[in-house]
């Protein structure tokens, strides 16, 4: 899997992919919980902005997705 992203736009896609596919059962808990650590940790300047999630994340994750994502980050 990728884990650096080029911009915002490509990086909510693969984020919400993934969750959509751990609810889905598709992706091992352990798998899914690393994989979103990682991308995370390497695309802060994409996914932050000012201590929060980015305008275009929030958009394309919506609520429930950003609360899986926040409660996720904020354990590791």
């Amino acid at each position: 899997m990728i884990t650096y992203y080029k911009n915002q736009i490509d990086l909510a896609n693969s984020l919400k992919n993934i969750i959509d596919k751990y609810w889905a059962m598709e992706v091992d808990e352990e798998e899914f919980i690393k994989y979103l650590k990682q991308v995370a940790e390497k695309n802060k300047d994409l996914l932050y902005k000012e201590g929060d999630y980015t305008t275009t994340v929030r958009q394309k994750l919506g609520v429930k997705r950003l609360g899986l994502l926040t409660k996720i980050l904020e354990n590791s």
